[in-house]
């Protein structure tokens, strides 16, 4: 597929609401349209095509001299007019096709395309010397592109444009099923993560493409005109204009930026979706599963099935992450409970393309003996295999159980904890704290514990994470545990904006000891008034008791203090 589109899919707005008139110039600058150099002049890209036309290997120069030259706008605004060409059968329809190749080598002499055309020709019309040019100049770009990057976010590679990318690889005989936009405003960048499969049959793979310096040129120009030159602009310019990896982009932005699940979102990933692009699909298919998670009845029932769909049309064109999406609904019985083990081979075949997400999942099934056989030690074997790759959630599930059977956690486990709580896991972040706190399997630091413990009250949306964060740092027998005033505040936000929280004795329990670790007992109390008379109203609570006994505190004047965690 392309990534590149003339018009948009028809239903779409006329125009992005906010979208600012400098972001248009720029685009008008990316597709050419500014004069070039005057009649006789030579530049230096003209110079150094010469050399290379004669065998100089200086490929490596070519993009930055390209975009160095007055008339680059100019040439990119031809390119695609030309590639489109309609060209004649026969020989006369090779000398042709070999003349608007030349052409379009004219333009750009890096057109990977435009020299396949013009191999493809010359070989047809018995031009050897010709033909064994351009195959030469093919190996030598698709050399000089392999060898700029790896694919990575890191190591992008680099290319003038999206279409050159693709014609890389459709050169290389890469499939390509999906591609998706990345700006960074703040860092000027833009880059384009094209899903590939490299053979057939096995797993997809993400690989990155750094348009930066293009966009860098005609950033630099839209600024000099006192234009809207950043990165997220341009993509939204290039969703109207019907790009889908532009239209995925633009509705990822979207979701993270605030407007959620809402209409807009799904109509760009729709038509994202329509032409193609798989990275739409499966980003479609869990928008879908997201809205049915709200509603209820038909209404759930509609998005569950417009899930499905987006769902298999993915698997069909071979993601892991479609397929492990698609096996918990098997799993959850929304297809029949005769249908559930559907999921473990959905799991199965995620698995053979190297999905952790489908290894945990099995292993999770495994370890308690669902729908499979139980076989503890293979689920542990594929947890610790899965968490030594990375996977935040084998990491802790991993740690987990070597502190329920082991008496101290090995180097390995605690790199796993550790890169879990890096990576921002909240629970992992609590688990930390609380064991450099307990001092038994990581050496006690009540600094370090106090950090992590508070960034996983701040991080956390997860009521019971919170509530036992703040719990910690409110009534930690050793002082330097202790942070009152974050336990409080994050206690004051959970119970403002949680009603289910609001009304639990034991968080209750737990705002009350934080306004009495700061000292402000006639709050305290009447928190603590609240958590006793919502667990009397429960069936004879075990705790009860002691949320009694909290309350003679308070009224008392003394703050709860106990030895944590």
């Amino acid at each position: 597929m392309s990534a590149i589109f003339i018009s948009g899919p028809p239903g779409l707005p006329k125009r992005l609401p906010g979208l600012a008139l400098g972001a248009l110039a720029l685009l008008l600058f990316l597709a050419g349209c500014a004069q070039g150099p005057g009649p006789g002049a030579r530049s230096e890209y003209d110079a150094l095509v010469d050399d290379l036309k004669a065998g100089a290997p200086r490929w490596e120069e070519l993009d930055p001299t390209f975009l160095g030259s007055a008339d680059r706008n100019e040439r990119l605004s031809r390119r695609p007019a030309l590639r489109g060409r309609v060209l004649r059968s026969g020989a006369e329809g090779e000398r042709s096709r070999l003349k608007a190749a030349l052409e379009r080598l004219e333009l750009y002499y890096g057109d990977i395309d435009a020299h396949a055309q013009a191999f493809r020709a010359a070989l047809s019309l018995d031009a050897s010397e010709s033909a064994a040019h351009h195959r030469s100049a093919l190996r030598a770009l698709e050399a000089r592109i392999a060898a700029s990057g790896e694919g990575t976010p890191e190591a992008p590679y680099a290319v003038l444009t999206a279409q050159d990318a693709f014609d890389w690889l459709r050169q290389r005989k890469i499939a390509t099923v999906g591609a998706l936009y990345q700006g960074d405003d703040e860092a000027g960048t833009l880059q384009l993560l094209i899903r590939v499969q490299e053979a057939q049959g096995e797993g997809l793979k993400n690989w990155i493409f750094d348009l930066t310096p293009t966009f860098t040129a005609g950033a630099q120009w839209a600024q000099a005109m006192g234009a809207d030159s950043k990165p997220s602009a341009y993509i939204a310019t290039r969703a109207q204009q019907g790009d889908p990896a532009a239209q995925t982009a633009y509705a990822l932005r979207l979701w993270r930026e605030g407007s959620g699940l809402g209409p807009e979102t799904v109509s760009w990933l729709q038509s994202a979706s329509e032409a193609g692009n798989l990275v739409a699909r499966e980003l479609l298919g869990t928008v879908y599963l997201a809205l049915a998670a709200r509603r209820e009845g038909e209404e759930q029932s509609r998005f569950l099935d417009a899930a499905v769909d987006q769902l298999l049309l993915a698997v069909a064109q071979g993601s892991a992450e479609a397929m492990v999406n698609l096996a918990k609904l098997y799993l959850s019985g929304h297809f029949g409970e005769e249908n559930r083990s559907a999921g473990v081979a959905l799991l199965r075949q995620a698995i053979a393309r190297d999905n952790l997400d489908a290894e945990v999942l099995l292993a999770r099934l495994e370890y308690n003996g669902q729908l499979v056989a139980k076989a503890e030690a293979q689920a542990l074997e594929r947890l610790h295999r899965a968490a030594d790759a990375g996977h935040r959630e084998a990491q802790l599930f991993s740690v987990r159980e070597k502190l329920s059977t082991e008496q101290a956690l090995d180097d390995r486990a605690q790199g796993w904890l550790t890169a879990a709580a890096d990576s921002g896991v909240a629970d992992a972040m609590l688990l930390l704290g609380s064991l450099y706190a307990d001092g038994v399997h990581f050496p006690q630091d009540d600094e370090l514990a106090k950090r992590w413990l508070s960034a996983a009250g701040l991080s956390s949306g997860e009521a019971e994470t919170i509530n036992t964060a703040a719990w910690i740092l409110a009534v930690a027998e050793r002082p330097t545990l202790r942070a009152p005033a974050l336990a409080l505040r994050l206690m004051d936000a959970l119970m403002t904006r949680d009603e289910a929280a609001a009304a639990n004795p034991a968080y209750l329990d737990t705002w009350a000891a934080a306004a009495a670790a700061t000292g402000d007992f006639e709050r305290a109390v009447l928190l603590q008034r609240r958590a006793v008379t919502a667990a009397e109203a429960l069936e004879d609570p075990p705790y009860l008791p002691v949320l009694r006994q909290h309350l003679e505190q308070f009224e008392a004047g003394e703050p709860v203090f106990e030895a944590v965690p």
